[in-house]
């Protein structure tokens, strides 16, 4: 089935250009092999048509894809990756890792942005959940490669020592990574399912009352909803490229507890915009989370220097 859906996607791309006659062909550049395949026959195809062929890098580890090939793959990659006209990046020090594999020229360094009407006013109707204690918004995918994992041993101690801060999460739930295996520095991340773990966090009465699973959220309405009822925002990544959630959080005026990973780490400072958290660390991600919630003036000076830095 995959290799059918593979195959409809490219005689779309193929009834497109001949078709319509685009003069770029704008594509999402994958680290995993074969999302590779797919952008490079598309590269192929596009340069077939004349047509001038974009990729938009959005992760941070292509450099272990690249590594872990054979060195024939390792050529064909290069071969696809000059081939191409222009390669978007998120981030500066991300470039640096490409230069090894086209030329520097060819390279652009776009960061995420998001829409104007994504900034909220935090009046006095953002004091968090019911108006009680200080709430803590996840909003992202719900895998071990976004550091899930090491968020919820950080809440079962916190919620197992305060009764003063609660937990809502947002996302849809992903078993098995296709794209993120490594963390920024090359280790394995590991695919642990997250079964066990959740049910225990649904089963336990004192927990479940302070941790609350919305789902997956799409509409702008019902992730506004999030951001008003939250004081701060949390995401333990192990690799990032430039998360959305964090400058959507950002627009909303909140404070952050993220890893430096990504983007983030050239475009917060820590203390400033964000602490930072040790990727992996959950006593790490325990402190930094009961540190902010217990300084408000913090928050709030933080809150509107990131608003100020993402507008």
């Amino acid at each position: 089935p995959s290799v059918m859906r593979l195959l409809a996607a490219l005689f779309k791309v193929t009834a497109v250009l001949a078709v319509k006659r685009p003069r770029y062909v704008y594509t999402i550049l994958n680290q995993n092999f074969s999302g590779f395949v797919r952008d490079s026959i598309i590269v192929l195809i596009s340069k077939a048509f004349g047509k001038k062929a974009v990729l938009h890098f959005r992760g941070s580890t292509f450099h272990l894809f690249y590594t872990r090939q054979n060195l024939f793959f390792k050529a064909y990659i290069r071969f696809i990756l000059r081939l191409t006209d222009a390669i978007i990046l998120q981030a500066q020090w991300i470039k640096e890792r490409f230069t090894q594999l086209v030329p520097e020229a060819k390279l652009r360094v776009i960061p995420n942005a998001v829409p104007a009407e994504a900034f909220l006013e935090r009046g006095e109707g953002t004091k968090g959940l019911n108006g009680n204690g200080v709430t803590v918004l996840y909003l992202n995918h719900i895998s071990v490669a976004k550091g899930f994992k090491v968020l919820l041993d950080a809440m079962r101690a916190i919620v197992a020592e305060r009764d003063d801060i609660r937990f809502l999460i947002a996302g849809d739930r992903i078993d098995r990574e296709k794209n993120i295996f490594h963390d920024e520095a090359g280790r394995p991340i590991g695919c642990e399912d997250l079964s066990a773990d959740l049910a225990e966090i649904l089963k336990d009465p004192n927990t479940r009352e302070r941790v609350q699973f919305i789902g997956e959220v799409s509409d702008k309405k019902s992730k506004d909803e999030l951001f008003r009822a939250a004081d701060l925002f949390v995401l333990a990544s192990y690799s990032e490229g430039f998360p959305l959630s964090v400058l959507e959080a950002m627009a909303a005026g909140l404070p952050l507890v993220v890893t430096p990973v990504g983007a983030l780490k050239e475009i917060l400072q820590d203390g400033v915009n964000a602490l930072f958290v040790e990727p992996g660390k959950a006593d790490d991600l325990r402190e930094k989370i009961l540190r902010l919630a217990d300084e408000a003036s913090r928050r709030k000076e933080m809150g509107e220097r990131n608003q100020s830095l993402v507008r």
